[in-house]
């Protein structure tokens, strides 16, 4: 099947490859209605001697205080007789195209209906762009080898097996987020939109790179982002831009104005409170700063490349339309579009090597925790550790599934939002508990988790009523931790007086 789609896809996309390996004039003009990058307007015919100037017409110097409407007079097709004269200078002698009384213009051969993309590098800097990358994905790749090695520290289960057996109800839950939408539809719509806007623009930016670091560098002018194919690209990357922000703004309007209960914070142990609420909403501004400028930045492209702003990228359009409103004009774009791009890629570099060291992490681990997750944890007693105790003692106890496990928690409240024991206002946050446990993985403790990391009177107060398991949307397994933790308090002869005295009553 894999081979088809692969074989399919070439035949597809293979002849607008080789059709796009000539240049043309729409090369510069990347469109019907467009005019070349102001930086290249006096050198883009540079071997024929001529500028844009000599055949459009209008002042030929440049003025940074006027549009391009008013320093060339019209934006359009050149003469005829000019066309003959100037641009058959190259063309009649290269007989790539002659001109005649039949095509007076270059758009006539050369197709009304070409689009392609403005390169990715047209604002310069290739090296500290490819730079970067590296940089990102280092800081990316690093964070998550970091933990990895972390996990291989815990106690090794059959996580192969358990891996085999859910990693297809793992995709199904990541690309439904059925989880999420159970007992709380708001959230459910805002991480599906945030998911899957972020998951095709990924792509997307996966298809740029692809095209012009890698296509164009070995096939020369070579691409395959023009025509139809750019054009359900451009819409698709809209589409999913939009909904990102529309996600996003619903984020924010759920924390800053609903602030559902489960929201706040109940803090137990020593976690700080400022950092766990700057952790989250580093995570959504961030989120934020990346869809909101990605459509800026297409805004300040149509602006730049389209004086007619005719585009297939909608979101993008009406953003051009209300950056004219303001004033921008296609001088300005160009002012304004080096350094905007640059603060977008650098954002987005930043974004990807702050991944791993962040709340951000669970677009990786919320994965492999689903995957995970064995169905009769909770519901049947874990097997006891072989040596000296019965039950943890300290982090290294806990298994490499629950290590990933306390990585993978983003904090929702849904597990405190249900908890029993916390609403019958005992000592217990099932949230705050994953967390301080998290904490101590992080930092090595070599402190006891039970009694110094958690506290006795928390261990004592869960009723293993499971309800923490079920709402988690990401299978988290508190419960088996809980009842290790116990099992080496009561090894210490520490049992809860409440449990003595219904042990002596039987």
């Amino acid at each position: 099947m894999i081979k088809k789609i692969f074989i399919l896809s070439l035949v597809l996309i293979f002849p607008s490859i080789l059709k796009a390996q000539n240049n043309t004039c729409l090369t510069c003009h990347l469109g019907v209605d467009a005019t070349p990058v102001l930086a290249f307007q006096k050198s883009i015919h540079k071997k024929a001697g001529v500028y844009c100037q000599d055949c459009h017409g209008g002042n030929p110097e440049i003025n940074d205080e006027t549009s391009m409407d008013e320093q060339f007079g019209f934006i359009g097709v050149p003469e005829k007789d000019d066309l003959i004269i100037t641009c058959g200078k190259c063309h009649a002698k290269t007989g790539k195209f002659v001109f005649t009384e039949s095509s007076p213009n270059c758009i006539e051969c050369h197709s009304a209906h070409f689009t392609k993309r403005a390169g990715i590098f047209m604002v310069g800097g290739s090296i500290y762009f490819i730079a970067f990358t590296i940089i990102s994905l280092a800081a990316f790749f690093t964070g998550f080898f970091i933990k990895y090695a972390k996990y291989k520290k815990g106690r090794k289960i059959e996580i192969k097996t358990l891996f085999k057996k859910g990693v297809f109800k793992a995709i199904k839950e990541t690309l439904t987020n059925a989880s999420i939408f159970s007992n709380d539809t708001y959230a459910g719509i805002f991480h599906l939109f945030i998911f899957w806007g972020f998951l095709l623009l990924f792509i997307g930016n996966l298809i740029i790179w692809f095209d012009k670091l890698l296509f164009q560098y070995f096939f020369s002018n070579a691409q395959f982002l023009y025509n139809w194919f750019y054009r359900v690209f451009s819409y698709f990357t809209d589409l999913a831009a939009l909904i990102v922000i529309v996600g996003i703004i619903l984020v924010i309007i759920r924390r800053a104005f609903i602030k559902p209960k489960r929201l706040n914070y109940k803090i137990i142990g020593n976690l700080s409170l400022t950092e766990l609420l700057v952790e989250d909403w580093l995570f959504v501004i961030f989120i934020f700063i990346l869809g909101l400028g990605g459509i800026f930045l297409e805004g300040f492209r149509i602006l730049l490349h389209s004086t007619s702003l005719k585009t297939h990228s909608f979101t993008g359009l009406g953003t051009a339309y209300f950056l004219k409103a303001l004033g921008v004009s296609s001088f300005a774009s160009e002012q304004i579009y080096k350094p905007f791009w640059w603060f977008h890629v650098i954002s987005a570099f930043l974004f990807i090597g702050y991944i791993p060291f962040s709340k951000a992490r669970h677009i990786i681990l919320d994965f492999f925790s689903i995957a995970l997750h064995d169905e009769q944890a909770g519901r049947v007693l874990p097997p006891a550790l072989e040596g000296e105790s019965a039950g943890y003692t300290t982090w290294k106890d806990l298994t490499q599934k629950e290590l990933l496990q306390l990585d993978a928690c983003t904090k929702c409240g849904r597990c405190y939002e249900v908890c029993s024991a916390a609403m019958g206002g005992f000592l217990l946050s099932p949230r705050m508990f994953i967390l301080n446990l998290r904490e101590a993985v992080n930092q090595q403790k070599e402190d006891k988790l039970a009694g110094e990391i958690i506290s006795k009177d928390t261990l004592w107060s869960c009723m293993t009523c499971f309800a923490c398991m079920e709402r988690c949307p990401i299978k988290i397994e508190h419960i088996p931790i809980m009842v290790n933790l116990r099992r080496y308090l009561v090894e210490q002869g520490e049992v809860d007086e409440r449990l003595q005295d219904a042990l002596m009553s039987l």
